[in-house]
């Protein structure tokens, strides 16, 4: 009889998940999703095969909901932190800040050679995760031309745009990350036209 992680089934099935989770980010990272089998995954998450199947389809199934956990708290944390701002344009300077400083604790590229195997519907899937965080920008930049503290703007051009000046931007430690942080902050709020 397959051995039970936690007290009910219900925490059995959130620790398999989350051992899950951990052993294919890891294996990943390390060999690449090509290079990794459901048996890796498995082996590395101290959880039986039939188990594991009965979590997950696949591979696939295993990516698309990691990225779906994976939004979810980015968005929730995210939308936290944003909830404390005052106007609409404090919220855009939360975004930016927590943007540069969530993404450095959420796997959200696996690497383009993870997306270019997916099937055309799980890379739809894919892009609707990308597209929850847009929208907690498209919603900001909305309120904050609304109220006057940025020119009209189309969010649909802007939105890539910001993503692009904050992707993959990664913030020194120590003396010199709140300069650094201010600088982009203040950047993209000019580019976006805010006083």
């Amino acid at each position: 009889m397959p051995k039970i992680l936690g007290d009910s089934l219900e925490e059995h099935r959130a620790e398999t998940t989350r051992r899950v989770f951990a052993a294919f980010v890891r294996l990943v990272s390390e060999h690449g999703y090509a290079g990794v089998s459901m048996s890796d995954i498995a082996r590395e998450a101290g959880v039986g095969r039939t188990s594991l199947y009965n979590h997950f389809r696949d591979k696939e199934d295993i990516l698309l909901e990691y990225a779906m956990d994976e939004t979810s708290r980015y968005v929730a944390d995210l939308e936290r932190a944003m909830s404390q701002a005052a106007s609409p344009i404090e919220r855009l300077r939360i975004y930016v800040r927590e943007y540069l400083h969530l993404a450095e604790s959420f796997h959200f590229g696996l690497g383009p050679e993870v997306y270019a195997v997916l099937s055309p519907e799980a890379g739809r899937q894919i892009h609707e995760h990308i597209r929850v965080v847009e929208d907690v920008l498209r919603r900001t930049l909305r309120e904050a031309s609304a109220a006057g503290e940025i020119p009209p703007q189309d969010p649909e051009i802007v939105v890539p745009l910001v993503h692009a000046a904050l992707q993959g931007r990664r913030l020194p430690t120590g003396p010199g990350a709140e300069e650094a942080l201010r600088t982009v902050e203040s950047f993209v709020l000019r580019a976006l036209g805010a006083d």
